[in-house]
């Protein structure tokens, strides 16, 4: 089932078409960029407003901290640091008396060792086994639901048609979560062919001016970009965990 953009609240003129509108004076996908900045305002508000708070400690805890990528966002400036290792105490301190009460049963006597290492082994799997999503790939996904959404319900609005129109497009992640959401798709069809055509004319000349038999021929400055372009065109600013695009 297609995912809609019922209900998420998109006006016309938010805040969000005006960010995408400056967003896609930008190079790569603009998605990607005020998806970026969104999560790096969402940890900082959560360091000052949620820190301390009981609900938000325990998602945190049964999600096993963050994933790998919003893990490391974390890692810039004293006061996320700082929350970070708060919430890695939490962790750790939920995942040992979890494995201590499993270590502590006694050997039954009809079992050999390897029996109940074996079934030590299981029980930790389910301990230490986040039980939810990391919170900042909910938060993530939301807000990309409502950023396509806008751009989408929107599309024929002259201002943020002509700036789509003169962007590096959607990064095939965000491309295919938006054909995958209800509204008129012709539009952002349209700009993709034609900058996934575009990238690749000089992906091949990048290929071909790599070769020895071509090394005297320079190549020009989208030429020369073209694998790091490429690469944000086709995979997004990220690979998530858990296989999503």
């Amino acid at each position: 089932m297609g995912i809609g953009n019922r209900g998420l609240g998109i006006e016309k003129y938010s805040r969000t078409y005006f960010d995408l509108i400056e967003a896609f004076k930008q190079p790569d996908c603009a998605v990607c960029r005020l998806i970026d900045d969104a999560v790096y305002q969402y940890i900082d508000i959560f360091i000052y407003e949620n820190i301390t708070n009981v609900a938000r400690r325990q998602e945190i805890r049964e999600a096993r901290l963050f994933c790998s990528l919003h893990t490391t966002k974390f890692m810039s400036g004293y006061g996320r640091l700082i929350s970070l290792a708060t919430l890695e105490q939490d962790v750790l301190n939920d995942v040992l008396r979890s494995a201590s009460r499993v270590l502590a049963n006694p050997l039954p006597k009809h079992w050999r060792v390897t029996g109940f290492l074996r079934g030590a082994s299981r029980a930790l799997r389910r301990v230490i086994r986040p039980t939810r999503n990391c919170t900042l790939c909910d938060y993530e996904q939301s807000m990309e639901r409502v950023m396509l959404g806008t751009l989408i319900q929107f599309i024929d609005e002259p201002d943020i048609r002509a700036s789509f129109e003169g962007s590096a497009g959607l990064c095939m992640p965000h491309y295919y979560m938006g054909l995958g959401m209800s509204g008129r798709h012709e539009r952002i069809i349209t700009v993709q062919q034609a900058v996934m055509t575009r990238v690749k004319a000089d992906i091949d000349e990048y290929v071909r001016k790599r070769n020895p038999l071509y090394r005297d021929q320079d190549m020009n400055e989208d030429e020369a970009a073209a694998p790091t372009r490429a690469a944000k065109l086709i995979s997004g600013r990220i690979v998530h965990s858990d296989g999503r695009w």
